[in-house]
């Protein structure tokens, strides 16, 4: 699928389409699904399942021709009017029920493995993506933003203090390595002290 581009200007005009759509498809989530931490899964099933169908439109089918037991040759469809043979397509592949699956030979269902898989890739990405947008906007709406990180210094005394927590385990489980804790705890506020200087 390659898309051709007048300009750069041309590509941030398509791409700023694009992302345009992307908000309306997840703005259609937002509107009929109340709590997007708990989507119903019919919702998420017919969802992937329109994916598929794009999935099959990018990916036809192949046609491959029996050569023995369990070998098949990727081959044209009108060869396989008169032969053995299936059409390797995306429909079928993920159609397929686990149980049929599971009793394919090893070659057929090595090559029905590979679509199936590579569909559910795509579908579970463009999931994972259209719910990532989908909150977005819902904390765009509520004005959530994300929290502050701790301040250093706010890191640098809970990971001292940590420092003598684990002093005082590896002295009771007998570490010949470990600093006596009350010392630790000496060294650590004059180690604080000298920064504030």
């Amino acid at each position: 699928m390659t898309t051709i581009f007048k300009s750069f200007q041309d590509l941030g005009y398509q791409f700023a389409g694009h992302i345009d759509a992307e908000v309306s498809y997840a703005s259609y989530l937002v509107e009929h699904v109340p709590d997007l931490t708990a989507v119903p899964q019919d919702v998420i099933d017919q969802v992937k399942a329109g994916f598929i169908l794009r999935y099959a439109e990018l990916h036809p089918a192949k046609h491959y021709m029996q050569d023995g037991e369990d070998t098949f040759v990727e081959c044209e469809s009108e060869d396989l009017k008169d032969t053995a043979g299936f059409e390797c397509s995306v429909g079928y592949c993920v159609s397929l029920p686990r149980h049929e699956f599971g009793e394919l030979k090893p070659n057929k269902k090595n090559l029905v493995k590979k679509i199936r898989d590579a569909a559910k890739m795509y579908a579970d990405i463009r999931w994972s993506r259209l719910l990532k947008a989908a909150v977005g906007i819902t904390q765009d709406a509520a004005g959530k933003v994300r929290a502050a990180n701790k301040s250093f210094q706010e890191w640098l005394d809970k990971m001292l203090a940590d420092a003598v927590t684990k002093a005082r385990v590896a002295v009771k489980n007998g570490d010949p390595t470990a600093i006596d804790p009350a010392k630790l705890q000496v060294r650590i506020e004059q180690f604080k002290n000298n920064l504030k200087a």
